[in-house]
Formats: C-alpha cells, structure tokens, sequence
C-alpha cells in the first residue's frame, strides 16, 4: 500500500511539474503582456488557487496518507535511518551535519541580507517591466496577492520538493541521494518560466533548503526560510524600487506612454 501510494505521488508530481514547465512556456508570455491590473490580478489569483492545489494540499495530504504526520513537527524515521548512513559514509556526525546546517542557514541569510540591500542603490528604471520582473507587483492590491502567492509557495513548495518527492522516492527505491537529486532538478524546472538565470538561481536556493532542511530536521525553518526569500522579491523589492511609481492606476507602465508621446 505505502509503495503503491509512494509511486503514485511520484508520478503525478512529475507530470505535474513537466505539465506547468508546457503551459508556462505560453501562458507566462501572455502574462507578461497583459498591462490592466485586473487581469493581472486575475493570473494571481488563479496561480495562488492552483498552487494551493498543486503543493499546499498535495504535500500536506501526501505525507499524510504515507504515513508520517510526525514531519510536521520532527524530522521523519523514513529520512533519519538513511540520512545518518549518507552521512557516516562521508565520515560526518549528527553533530557536524547539524553544524553544518546552522552554517548554511547563517550564510544563506546574509546572502538575502545582501541582495536586499543592493537595491536600495539603484533606479528602477534600470529595470525592465517584462520577463520575470513583470511579477512584481504594480500596486497593493497585485501586492496582497503577491504575498498570499509567497507564503503558500514558502509552505507548500517545501512540503513537496523538500518532504514527499524525496520521502516518496525513498520508499520506492531505497535510495536518498535519488530522492534528493530528483527534488533538486524537478525545484529548478517548476521555476522555468524565470528563464535560464532564474532557474540556476532558483535550483541554487533549492539546494541551500535541501541542506537546511537534512542538516537540521527543521521543516519549520526552511519553510520560514522560503516565505521570506519569496516576500522580499514579491514585496520588499517592490518597495524598495518604488516600483509602483513606474505605472499608473490601471497598472500600464508610464514609461512607455510618456516614450510614445515624446515620439509623437
């Protein structure tokens, strides 16, 4: 029964992520293009309802019928047994992999820390409004979704990526580095519509959680971890860059109006 459940979860959150890496390849653009906040507004929405789906209750209902509700609260059996052996191969102890952890977590904040602070030393206009930065948001209603859209993606991404594809695998196969390696391709690839910069960077930040989140056996904290990172792209870059002053009312880009009017 676990095996069957385990192999089920696989397959469908493979087909899910090659099925969201197809539609992403038209419906991002068709994003991007939209300039009316209410449509805007609309792709949120339905991005945040799907997500939900996909990775919230998904992964929370994956680790469930698995088996293991304890990894809500502590690090599960099924990862603990082979993790411990991964890591004596290596010549590591619980102790080291925890310190480890600690370290990776400290670099990685100041690496958000840094990254926070460079954009105060810039213009937004530097800046494109297409591509991956036509996320951000253009006024605090698209700001209050953009939020909603980082918490659920901080919480069910890593229920996912991090707990029941790996756990899944594991099950399966026996086979931890399998189930972490999967997780780490499949993170980068769900993220493809950033294009390739952003799925580097993307399957960089993956790593760094999957870490994290061995090292310490705290759910929790890459999960906080997540939320952050993605709040301050969605919501303390936006603010910083003041972006909202590039666009009026309805959301269109001032820039290019006024461009258009100076060639006229």
């Amino acid at each position: 029964m676990e095996y069957g459940l385990a192999l089920a979860f696989i397959i469908i959150i493979v087909g899910l992520v090659v099925f969201q890496i197809v539609k992403d390849r038209t419906e991002f653009p068709k994003f991007v293009a939209l300039e009316d906040t209410r449509s805007r507004q609309a792709y949120f929405r339905k991005s945040l309802g799907a997500g939900i789906l996909k990775f919230s209750v998904l992964g929370a209902l994956g680790i469930v019928l698995l088996g293991y509700p304890e990894t809500f609260f502590r690090f599960p059996e099924v990862f603990a047994e082979p993790f411990s052996a991964l890591i004596s191969g290596w010549g590591l102890s619980a102790d080291n992999a925890m310190a480890i952890g600690i370290g990776a977590t400290l670099a990685y904040v100041l690496i958000m820390v840094v990254l926070t602070l460079i954009p105060m030393f810039m213009e937004a206009g530097e800046l494109p409004t297409d591509g991956v930065f036509a996320m951000l948001p253009r006024n605090g209603r698209e700001m209050r979704l953009t939020a909603a859209l980082s918490v659920n993606a901080g919480i069910g991404e890593e229920f996912v990526f991090r707990v029941l594809l790996p756990m899944s695998i594991v099950i399966v196969t026996g086979s931890l580095p399998l189930g972490l390696g999967v997780a780490f391709l499949l993170f980068g690839g769900a993220h493809g519509y950033q294009g390739v910069t952003g799925v580097i960077t993307t399957s960089l930040v993956g790593l760094f959680f999957l870490v994290i989140y061995f090292c310490t056996g705290a759910l929790w904290l890459v999960i906080v971890l997540h939320i952050l990172t993605d709040i301050r792209g969605l919501v303390i870059l936006p603010l910083i860059l003041k972006w909202s002053e590039r666009f009026d009312t309805d959301g269109k880009p001032l820039l290019s109006s006024q461009t258009s009017q100076s060639d006229q």
